[in-house]
Order: structure tokens, then sequence, then C-alpha cells
């Protein structure tokens, strides 16, 4: 079941449970939507992704836009392990940064923890 075919196996559940709930739509989903992070002094990603239960997401473009805005206007400003957050129409944007320079930032439902949003970004700060 999930050799080969994982990804086939997962767009077809993800595309069932759409049809069944129009509660399910992506946009109405509550927690953790997309991550990315990347070098401030160049502004290039080194990773990025839309979580999958939020696969299919039509914001997905805004999401990794919002961030490279905050990497473009203040990655170079952010001072190692410092919070903040930013709301925006389709979210939040909570985003800090290691001692290397790279900023790292994570979108989420209003209503999402911030704490959990920025343990989620120290977690990935030590990776």
């Amino acid at each position: 079941v999930f050799g080969d075919d994982r990804e086939a196996l997962i767009a077809q559940l993800a595309a069932e449970d759409l049809a069944d709930s129009d509660l399910a739509a992506p946009a109405l989903l509550r927690g953790m939507r997309f991550f990315a992070a990347g070098r401030a002094q160049d502004r290039r990603m080194f990773a990025s992704i839309l979580f999958p239960a939020f696969a299919g997401d039509p914001y997905e473009r805004i999401y990794r836009e919002s961030v490279e805005d905050v990497m473009r206007v203040a990655g170079g400003s952010v001072q190692p392990r410092t919070r903040h957050k930013l709301s925006f129409d389709h979210g939040v944007l909570y985003f800090s940064a290691d001692g290397r320079g790279c900023t790292y930032g994570v979108v989420a439902s209003d209503d999402f923890p911030m704490e959990s949003a920025f343990k989620f970004l120290e977690e990935m700060i030590e990776v």
C-alpha cells in the first residue's frame, strides 16, 4: 500500500475527504499550514513544505511569498532566537532566526497556539 503508489493513495484519500465535507477545505482547517526557511543574506529558501493536511490549499503561493517578504524586508535584522508574529489575511506568520543568518517561518491558522508554533520553529532551528 505504501510502495510506489503512496503519493497517489494520499491524493485519493485527500480528495475523498474533501468531497465528504465542506469543512475539510484547506482554508478552513486549523493548525500549521506551511513552513519555510532560508538565508537572509541572499534570500534563498533551502526548505519549504505545505503540511499534508493542507494539500491543495489555494493560498500556498501566498504563504511562501509572506515568508519571502519577511526575509527580504527584515531577514537580516531578525536576531537569533527572537520571536516575531505577523498576522495577515490568510493566517499568522510566526518567524525567528538562528545564529547563522537563516530565517525560519511557519504560517498557521489564527487560532493555532503561538507557543506551539514557536516550539516547532525552535526545533527546526536545532536541525
